[in-house]
């Protein structure tokens, strides 16, 4: 299964050294005339991205040496729907410090997910849960 983080950082990367070498974007829509004023005025630099349920969209800078800039935005439409995934209000209310929101990933993850948590949630499932826990780590 394709992960969204991976996938949306191997695009942003492509896209970027497409630029680097002086090319246009190999993928997704963009304006080329912000792209013309970007070269004129210096180098590319990575930006934001930003998810939407049916685009991406990765920001590219270029600026000049007085700090003036200008932002590239390449719109990419993803192979499925991109899901916000909230933290269950559960955790939120165990949280003592710090700020969990949730994390965006595909429609596909996001499915295997919950059926994970569904999974965890059955009488067996759930056994294992009490007791001591080992640290868990990202994947």
């Amino acid at each position: 299964m394709k992960k969204l983080a991976v996938v949306a950082a191997q695009q942003k990367r492509e896209i970027y050294e497409a630029l680097r070498r002086g090319d246009g974007p190999p993928l997704g829509t963009f304006d080329s005339d912000v792209l013309r004023s970007g070269r004129e005025k210096g180098q590319v630099q990575m930006g934001t991205t930003t998810f939407f349920p049916y685009r991406i969209v990765y920001e590219f800078l270029f600026q000049d040496r007085n700090g003036s800039a200008v932002i590239l935005s390449v719109s990419v439409e993803p192979e499925e729907r991109i899901v916000y995934m909230p933290v269950p209000k559960w955790v939120v209310e165990n949280i003592w410090q710090g700020d969990v929101t949730g994390t965006f990933v595909f429609e596909s993850e996001s499915r295997e997910l919950m059926d994970e948590l569904t999974g965890s949630l059955t009488p067996e499932g759930n056994e294992s849960l009490f007791g001591a826990r080992a640290a868990i780590g990202k994947d």
